[in-house]
């Protein structure tokens, strides 16, 4: 029998269908993983000013150069969190708060699967 989406556990959205789809693949979501967000930036100084804060914030971070991006800088920050949509895109915003006045953009966000 085929799952029913919950819309308010997965919202019609990038974030959303992408939790449905994992899912939808047998992962378990409750499972807390590292997940990886991107923040992309057009240039390098404003993303290693971005990559300080986050380090004084005690973040995991790395810088990433995408020479073929019309942002060619991204930031990449792990945290370790369940793939809930509530918390993902509220740490989204509250990366985007930070990385806006400094002209970044959100990128995506990724992680592993957890299979039972």
């Amino acid at each position: 029998m085929p799952l029913t989406r919950n819309p308010q556990q997965f919202p019609s959205d990038k974030t959303g269908d992408a939790l449905w789809q994992m899912q939808q693949s047998g992962d378990q979501l409750q499972q807390p993983r590292e997940i990886e967000f991107s923040i992309a930036f057009s240039d390098e100084d404003a993303a290693a000013q971005f990559a300080q804060f986050l380090l004084l914030q005690r973040q995991k971070v790395m810088l990433r150069d995408e020479p073929e991006s019309a942002e060619p800088v991204e930031v990449l920050v792990w945290v370790e969190m369940e793939p809930d949509h509530q918390q993902i895109t509220g740490f989204e915003d509250l990366l985007l708060q930070h990385a806006k006045p400094l002209g970044g953009k959100n990128a995506g966000w990724g992680c592993f699967g957890v299979k039972a």
